[in-house]
């Protein structure tokens, strides 16, 4: 504030902050009171409520005790307010709590409600109507100097707006949004275990997503890995310009680290002229074509095929022998 005078306590206010000390009674703090009237200090002191007609309440919304000293932590806002408010006069209410074991000799005791201490200031600062297009929000720390700050309470009013200690307070509570926690993670209760069983059904469930599997169990989950890792050798070698097919008539290309060498074989049933087709096409030269001839009537003797074999090109190699009782030729070739 502009020129706030420091709180003071009323004569009320010193008349209960007495009976505090005797162990009559312990404080508590109920509210804090603005007012916009004009007046003076001196003339609060005597009162037991602020003065004036135009009086706003605000919310008390914690609090902290240190020693002797007893802090009130009060929040005020302009929801709802329909014209600037003037902050001239600012009131802490308290009342008296019998105590439940008074000092030897000492009668406890109740006191109601009063004016405990004030601050007045002339040239107030302003809480902006609630009709503006910002927001207005404003936290007091009210410190009031007590014998033994541990004999203090306050009553809170939270309406919504928290300070950073409180919102530290309930972050900390073990308790704060349990149910919340219940309702994310379908439990009963909001004990770790469930919580930890909660999040290993849900792991369950993406994994088996991810993977395109009906469940995630181990078995399942290694023949989908099996899967891919299948999948991802077959790139890698066909980047490579490896590629096989391990058929009757089939082939082996090795690929890049090998000179594109390419081995591939086959048969041909019948006859003894042919003009057979290769599995794949050679893509540069042809090294050698071994072929034979299976035995008649047998096809566990083999013989080399001699006569006359030429490449016409290299798709295609034509063989001719003279023997005509075979049942077949099988051949090998190597080129790249």
């Amino acid at each position: 504030m502009a020129n706030l005078s420091g709180y003071q306590l009323t004569n009320s206010g010193r008349s209960l902050l007495a009976k505090v000390g005797s162990g009559a009674c312990t404080l508590r703090f109920t509210k804090v009171k603005f007012s916009e009237d004009e007046t003076s200090l001196n003339d609060l002191l005597t009162k037991t409520d602020l003065v004036g007609t135009s009086l706003k309440q605000i919310d008390i919304v914690g609090s902290k005790a240190q020693e002797n000293i007893f802090t009130i932590i009060a929040t005020v806002t302009n929801i709802g307010l329909e014209k600037n408010f003037l902050i001239r006069q600012v009131g802490v209410f308290a009342e008296g709590i019998a105590a439940t074991s008074p000092a030897e000799g000492t009668t406890a005791e109740t006191v109601s409600e009063t004016l405990f201490a004030v601050a007045y200031d002339t040239l107030p600062d302003i809480i902006p109507a609630g009709n503006i297009s910002v927001n207005f929000t404003r936290q007091f720390n009210i410190n009031m100097v007590v014998s033994n700050a541990s004999t203090c309470s306050v009553v809170t009013t939270p309406t919504g707006v928290i300070t950073q200690e409180i919102l530290d307070l309930h972050n900390a509570d073990e308790q704060a949004h349990s149910s919340l926690i219940n309702r994310l993670f379908e439990t009963v209760s909001a004990t770790k275990e469930n919580i930890k069983n909660s999040i290993k059904n849900w792991c369950k469930e993406t994994i088996a997503e991810l993977f395109g599997i009906v469940s995630a169990t181990t078995d399942n989950l290694k023949t989908k890995i099996k899967e891919w890792a299948l999948e991802q050798i077959e790139e890698w070698l066909e980047s490579q310009g490896i590629r096989y097919n391990m058929a009757q008539n089939g082939y082996l290309c090795l690929g890049h680290f090998l000179g594109d060498a390419i081995i591939q074989w086959g048969s041909v049933q019948g006859g003894n002229n042919w003009d057979i087709p290769y599995n794949i096409a050679f893509t540069n030269k042809l090294f050698v074509v071994l072929a034979w001839d299976f035995a008649a009537g047998s096809n566990t003797g083999m013989q080399f095929v001699g006569g006359n074999f030429q490449q016409s090109n290299r798709d295609t190699f034509h063989l001719y022998t003279s023997n005509a009782g075979g049942i077949g030729l099988g051949y090998i070739a190597i080129g790249f």
